[in-house]
């Protein structure tokens, strides 16, 4: 620890010999650092320092990436269950031999998507610290019956 210090002395010497630091707005004084219940005590003036700079700690990115990703998934499927309702009437177009395939099709690329998700999923909740809620993982059948559900209801 005696190199680090003697390296971060080194480099303090060189800025306050380059010019006054005194001078500077809260010189002295000690961050103000919120308070954060979710935050360790010891990570809060390390989280401060990254929101001052507009940088996220890579848990809170995936967390985003996750929220994103399930508002598009469950929006697909929404979309997806009012259109096979469309496609469902016009029987002169399409056999239900097709319909059925084509949405087999359909759940096995929304089942891959769904996989990819919850690995993302999986990461966050492994990087977040204590105290952060995990997100829960999605499940393709469920979300299913959500839509169409919902869209009975709508109907």
């Amino acid at each position: 620890m005696d190199r680090w210090a003697r390296i971060v002395d080194h480099l303090l010497g060189e800025v306050i010999g380059d010019g006054d630091i005194s001078a500077l707005p809260g010189a002295g004084k000690p961050l103000p650092l919120p308070k954060d219940s979710h935050t360790p005590r010891d990570q809060r003036a390390a989280f401060k320092i990254m929101q001052d700079h507009e940088v996220a700690p890579e848990w809170m990115a995936l967390g985003k990436s996750v929220e994103q990703s399930e508002a598009e998934i469950r929006a697909e499927i929404e979309s997806r269950v009012r259109n096979l309702d469309a496609a469902s009437s016009d029987v002169e177009r399409r056999t239900a031999r097709q319909r059925s395939r084509n949405w087999a099709r359909y759940v096995d690329r929304l089942d891959e998507r769904i996989d990819r998700h919850n690995r993302a999923v999986t990461l966050h909740n492994l990087k977040a610290p204590n105290g952060i809620p995990h997100r829960p993982m999605l499940d393709s059948d469920k979300l299913i019956k959500q839509a169409l559900s919902k869209a009975q209801r709508e109907a």
